[in-house]
């Protein structure tokens, strides 16, 4: 039985590895708690729009962001992460859980992200120099608003998230999640 009047809790991450580890485990826990939780995974329906989902995700009371390099390096999640950010009250609002492979304590690891995203940035660019003509482009132009939206955010957002206390993964595992519950 889910507790009445209680908003979802989101679950932002991104798909493989670790990341895949951790949302087992704290879904399980979740579901002990009868804590109603909404997972893309298991929510996200055949033939709903991804991008709805994710505006959703960005206006959520609670959201459980579990951060790896690859979830810093996805045009999804960062999408995410900038709805979050955009719909204010954003350290209120996130419960990060970040992986030991991230590295964002000091700021030239924080510009390794920034890199990655002027390279992203670049390389769309480069080949949209290639095209021919630069009409019905729609979506292209789109990820291109994008990623200049995620490089010109990742510093202040991988800032946010170095100045939270996240704890560790070994002593959220071990209290089994107990201080995010």
């Amino acid at each position: 039985m889910l507790r009445d009047n209680m908003h979802p809790i989101y679950i932002s991450h991104a798909w493989g590895g670790d990341s895949d580890i951790i949302v087992e485990q704290l879904v399980r826990r979740l579901e002990q708690e009868k804590l109603p939780y909404i997972l893309d995974t298991r929510d996200l329906n055949y033939k709903q729009s991804i991008k709805h989902f994710m505006l959703q995700l960005g206006k959520a009371d609670s959201v459980i962001l579990v951060i790896s390099n690859k979830y810093l390096r996805s045009e999804f999640c960062m999408f995410e992460l900038i709805q979050i950010y955009k719909n204010e009250n954003l350290q209120d609002r996130i419960f990060p859980i970040v992986l030991e492979e991230v590295k964002i304590s000091k700021s030239s690891d924080r510009l390794e992200f920034v890199k990655y995203w002027e390279d992203q940035l670049a390389e769309l660019h480069s080949k949209l120099r290639e095209l021919n003509s630069l009409s019905y482009l729609d979506g292209i132009t789109e990820d291109l608003n994008l990623y200049t939206e995620i490089r010109n955010n990742i510093a202040k957002l991988t800032g946010i998230l170095r100045d939270i206390n996240t704890l560790n993964i070994r002593i959220h595992k071990e209290s089994d999640f107990m201080p995010l519950i």
